[in-house]
């Protein structure tokens, strides 16, 4: 009985939206129907259009949000690093100047050690300016102090060894930093192409809604397709 009384109210109200849009047809011709269902199809094709590029705005922003995370952490890590090499370049510093002798002797060419410190590096150019301070006699102190010599000739080959260690990473990590930018700026980009075409579709959907409301006409075939629509797909 249920089902009877529903399908009657639906054929009831399903006759009804014919009968109005019976008449208006006849006052305003099947040209009318037409432009109605075109500016149904505009505008469900402009929604769809703008859900597909919302959704890419919010993948976007959280991209974004991601890469700039990850930017903020490598700049974190790189400084750690820095200030770890800024610490390093104080002791090799105090270092040095507690073994002036030695340094002399060592940047001279006694045991060797020199040819294995790095040649473009803090410990090297520092070690040099104090053996040019000093001048020949570094060489005949190494005749009465070889065991400091060669602990301070090991102790530079170690520090050496260490400043090309923080100076590679922080290479590595300025690399990391820059391509990452560079990812930030691309997506950013592609945030401000895509706010771009939202609005271009919001306008021309708003556009579309203020000429459907310029005509009463066209506005009540409009509802009046739109409420069929409902009706058949609820009958289905």
């Amino acid at each position: 009985m249920k089902y009877k009384l529903n399908f009657l109210l639906f054929n009831s109200n399903c006759n009804c939206l014919f009968i109005i849009a019976a008449i208006i047809i006849c006052f305003c011709g099947c040209g009318k129907i037409d432009e109605a269902k075109q500016i149904i199809t505009e505008h469900n094709t402009l929604e769809v259009e703008l859900r597909r590029i919302e959704s890419q705005k919010e993948i976007t922003i959280n991209n974004i949000k991601n890469i700039d995370s990850r930017l903020n952490e490598l700049i974190r890590s790189k400084n750690k690093v820095v200030n770890r090499y800024e610490d390093l370049k104080e002791e090799i510093s105090d270092f040095l100047m507690n073994h002036k002798m030695a340094v002399t002797s060592i940047i001279s060419g006694v045991g060797g050690f020199a040819a294995q410190l790095a040649d473009e590096s803090e410990l090297s150019d520092e070690a040099k300016g104090i053996a040019g301070m000093i001048g020949i006699i570094g060489g005949t102190y190494a005749l009465f102090n070889w065991d400091e010599i060669e602990y301070v000739g090991t102790k530079m080959i170690r520090f050496s060894q260490k400043e090309e260690n923080y100076k590679s990473r922080i290479a590595k990590y300025n690399r990391q930093i820059n391509d990452t930018s560079r990812d930030l700026q691309d997506e950013k980009f592609s945030l401000k192409r895509i706010e771009r075409k939202i609005s271009n579709i919001t306008l021309k959907r708003n556009e579309l809604m203020e000429s459907k409301k310029s005509n009463p006409l066209i506005n009540i075939l409009i509802t009046i397709i739109n409420e069929v629509d409902k009706l058949e797909k609820r009958k289905h």
